[in-house]
C-alpha cells in the first residue's frame, strides 16, 4: 500500500511542471488553505498529534481513535499540579496518555500516566530535569536523558514495571559524543531505541566546541549501535545547524555571523552532498522515506496577513515542490505555520487549520493527481468569534512623503455579527468598526524624515485583534480585544488586553456606569477594595509585583486610578475581571493583573444583568 502510494506521487512529481497547474482557491467553512493540485505526501508511522491541551490519537488510515484533554487529566491528578501551564502532553498508546509535569524552579520533573476510561493517574517516575525525548517504543515508555534511556511497562490498570535502562552499552560509547537529536516529528522527541532502530545510526559531534565561536570544528560522526563511527568531515561551515536525518540522508545548515547561509543534504550512502534551492531559510519538519517537508512563511501584501506555504524535497532527485499553503484567518488570532502545526502519522500528513469556527488537525491526502483536505473531528481551541459571523479587518502602511520609506503599518480587526442574533445588528456592528479602528497611531511630520535612517525595512507597527466573544444570558455580547504597538528603536513593545460589552435588546454599548450600581465615588472604593483585597490574600512573590507591597499603598495606587471611563473590567457567565494592564499597578516587567469578583459583590446578582 504504502510502495504504491509513494510510486503515484513520485510519477506526479516527475510530470507535475508540464501536465498539472496550480490553483489557490479558499476552502469552504472559513478555511485558509490554499489548494495545490500537484503534490505528492508519504509519511512514516507516528500516531500522535499534540498540542498544548489536546491530544489525539489517530490510526492507520489517519481517522481520529480518542483524544486526550489537559483539563480531564489536571482533575485526575489533583492538587499536585500547581500551574496547568507546566503540564505537558508528551505521548499516548491505546487509552493512556503520558504527561510530564516541571513547575518553573522545581527541582524534579513528575511523570504521569492516565487513563482516559477511569480517569485515574499514576504519578510512575520523578526525574531531575526535564528529558531530552519522551517516547512510547516497543510497548515500553523511554524517558531519554543525556547518559541513559530509562523504560517502564504502563499496564492499563495503571500498575507499572521500571525496567532495566535500554541500550546502557551504547551510551558508555555515546559518552565521548553531543548527541544531535533527529526531528522531533510530534513534539516528544523521539528515543535512542527508535532511531538507531529507522535510522541506523545516530549522528553525534565531538564534545569540544570550538574556542573561537563556531562549530566548524567539532566534527560530525555516525554513531552506530555496533559502536562503529564514520567521521563526516563534508559537514562543515562557519556554524551548523542540524535540521534533521534519517536513513537516507542529513540535512543542515550553514550560516555566517548569525545569517542564513546555504542549506545541504548529505547522502548516507555515497556521503556526497547536494545543495538545497533555499534562497532563505525555511522550517524544517522532518523526513520521511527521503522527503524532506518545510515550511516557508512569506507576508503578503497585507500586514500580519501571512501565508505558509509548505514544500517536499526529494533527497534523491534534489527536486523540490511546493504542495500547498495556507493563510492567516482574520479572528483566529496570531497566524498558524509554526513547526509544531505539522506533523506526520502513518501515510497521512496533518496540518492544523482554521475548520468553520474552530482551529482543528485537518488530513492532508494525495488522490488522483489532487491534495485535500479532511477534517477529522480534532478540535483544538474555539474561534469563537467567528461563531457570530466574520471578522473584518483594516491595514494601512504610511510612506513617508519626503524619503519614500515606509515608516509604519496597522492591522486591525473588527468582528461583524450575524444579523440573526439581534435586530440591532447592523447598529452594533457599525459601533464596533468605529471603535475598533482608528486612522493614526503614530504622529509624524515632516521633520520625521531626517530620523528614518534606520534598516531597510524596519518600521512602527499597531495590530488590534479580536480573540473571543460571547454571549450571556442570549442578551450581552462581549467582544475581548488586544493591541500591540512597536516603535522602531523603542526598548520593548505596549499591549492592551480590554473588552467591549453590547445589549442585544438595545444596540447600545454598555459601560461600567451603566452595569454598576451606584456613582463613581463608590465604584473608586469598590475597585480599591478589592485590589488590596487580592493583595492581602497573595503569596509574597504575588506581593511583590506590585509596586509597593505595602497594602495601603495598593489601595492608594488603585483608588487614584479607578474611574467609570478607565477601569478595565471583563465580564462572563458567572463572575467579572478586574484587569491591570502593565505600568498600572506593577512595573513592566510584572506583566497583567487579573482579578476575579463575583457578581454578588459587585452588583448583588448572580450573573450579569443590568436596571
Amino acid at each position: 500500500m504504502k510502495k504504491r502510494f509513494f510510486t503515484a506521487v513520485m510519477a506526479a512529481f516527475v510530470i507535475g511542471n508540464v501536465l498539472v497547474g496550480c490553483s489557490a482557491e479558499k476552502d469552504e467553512n472559513n478555511s485558509s488553505v490554499l489548494i495545490s493540485q500537484d503534490s505528492y505526501l508519504d509519511i512514516k508511522p507516528q500516531y500522535t498529534l499534540i498540542t498544548d491541551d489536546y491530544m489525539y490519537v489517530v490510526d492507520e488510515n489517519g481517522d481520529k481513535v480518542r483524544g486526550f484533554f489537559k483539563a480531564d487529566i489536571i482533575k485526575a491528578i489533583g492538587d499536585e499540579i500547581k500551574i496547568s501551564y507546566y503540564l505537558r502532553l508528551v505521548t499516548a498508546f491505546e487509552n493512556i496518555a503520558i504527561c510530564a509535569y516541571d513547575e518553573y524552579g522545581a527541582d524534579e520533573v513528575k511523570f504521569y500516566a492516565y487513563n482516559c476510561d477511569t480517569k485515574e493517574a499514576v504519578n510512575f517516575y520523578n526525574g531531575k530535569f526535564y528529558p531530552s525525548a519522551t517516547d512510547y517504543y516497543n510497548d515500553n515508555v523511554l524517558i531519554r536523558y543525556s547518559d541513559v534511556e530509562y523504560s517502564f511497562t504502563i499496564n492499563e490498570d495503571l500498575t507499572y514495571t521500571e525496567n532495566d535502562p535500554v541500550n546502557e552499552d551504547f551510551f558508555e560509547i555515546l559518552a565521548d559524543y553531543r548527541m544531535e537529536n533527529p526531528q522531533d516529528r510530534s513534539n516528544k522527541g523521539i528515543s535512542v531505541a527508535r532511531t538507531l532502530d529507522e535510522t541506523g545510526y545516530l549522528l553525534v559531534s565531538a564534545k569540544d566546541e570550538d574556542p573561537n565561536g563556531g562549530d566548524s570544528n567539532r566534527g560530525y560522526f555516525m554513531l552506530k549501535s555496533d559502536g562503529s563511527v564514520t567521521a563526516l568531515p563534508q559537514i562543515k561551515g562557519e556554524r551548523v545547524t542540524i535540521a534533521d536525518y534519517d536513513e537516507s540522508g542529513i540535512i543542515y545548515e550553514t550560516s555566517k555571523d548569525w545569517d542564513f547561509e546555504k542549506a545541504y543534504c548529505l547522502d548516507t550512502d555515497t556521503l556526497e552532498v547536494k545543495e538545497l534551492p533555499w534562497e532563505e531559510q525555511k522550517t524544517s519538519l522532518g523526513i520521511n522515506d527521503g522527503i524532506l517537508y518545510s515550511c516557508d512563511n512569506t507576508e503578503s501584501d497585507v500586514y500580519m496577513i501571512n501565508i505558509y506555504d509548505y514544500y517536499a524535497y526529494d533527497m534523491a532527485s534534489g527536486e523540490e515542490r511546493k504542495i500547498f499553503s495556507t493563510r492567516s484567518v482574520p479572528g483566529s488570532g496570531y497566524g498558524l505555520g509554526r513547526k509544531g502545526d505539522f506533523q506526520m502519522c502513518g501515510d497521512n500528513a496533518f496540518v492544523l487549520d482554521v475548520a468553520g469556527d474552530k482551529i482543528k488537525w485537518l488530513r492532508v491526502s494525495y488522490e488522483d493527481g489532487n491534495v485535500s483536505f479532511t477534517d477529522i473531528d480534532c478540535p483544538v481551541r474555539d474561534v469563537t468569534p467567528l461563531s457570530y459571523g466574520t471578522v473584518e479587518y483594516e491595514a494601512e502602511s504610511y510612506v513617508c512623503p519626503k524619503c519614500g520609506k515606509v515608516v509604519s503599518k496597522s492591522y486591525e480587526e473588527y468582528p461583524v455579527i450575524d444579523e440573526s442574533y439581534s435586530e440591532h445588528a447592523d447598529e452594533i456592528n457599525n459601533s464596533l468598526k468605529e471603535l475598533l479602528t482608528a486612522d493614526d497611531f503614530y504622529d509624524y511630520s515632516d521633520d520625521d524624515c531626517d530620523m528614518h535612517d534606520y534598516e531597510e525595512g524596519l518600521f512602527d507597527t499597531h495590530e488590534s485583534l479580536v480573540w473571543e466573544m460571547h454571549v450571556i444570558n442570549d442578551r450581552f455580547l462581549t467582544v475581548d480585544m488586544s493591541t500591540y504597538s512597536m516603535a522602531v528603536g523603542a526598548a520593548h513593545g505596549y499591549g492592551t488586553d480590554y473588552q467591549v460589552v453590547y445589549d442585544f435588546e438595545t444596540g447600545k454599548r454598555l459601560k461600567n456606569e451603566d452595569i454598576f450600581r451606584g456613582d463613581e465615588e463608590q465604584f473608586k472604593t469598590f475597585i480599591a477594595e478589592k485590589t488590596r483585597e487580592y493583595a492581602a490574600n497573595s503569596d509574597e512573590d504575588e506581593r511583590s509585583r506590585f509596586f509597593s507591597p505595602d497594602l495601603d499603598g495598593i489601595y492608594d495606587t488603585a483608588y487614584e486610578i479607578a474611574s467609570f471611563g478607565d477601569t478595565n473590567l471583563k465580564f462572563y457567565d458567572d463572575h467579572l475581571e478586574l484587569v491591570y494592564l502593565q505600568y498600572e499597578i506593577g512595573p513592566y516587567a510584572a506583566g497583567v493583573f487579573y482579578i476575579d469578583i463575583s457578581y454578588e459583590d459587585f452588583i448583588g446578582a448572580n450573573t450579569l444583568t443590568i436596571e
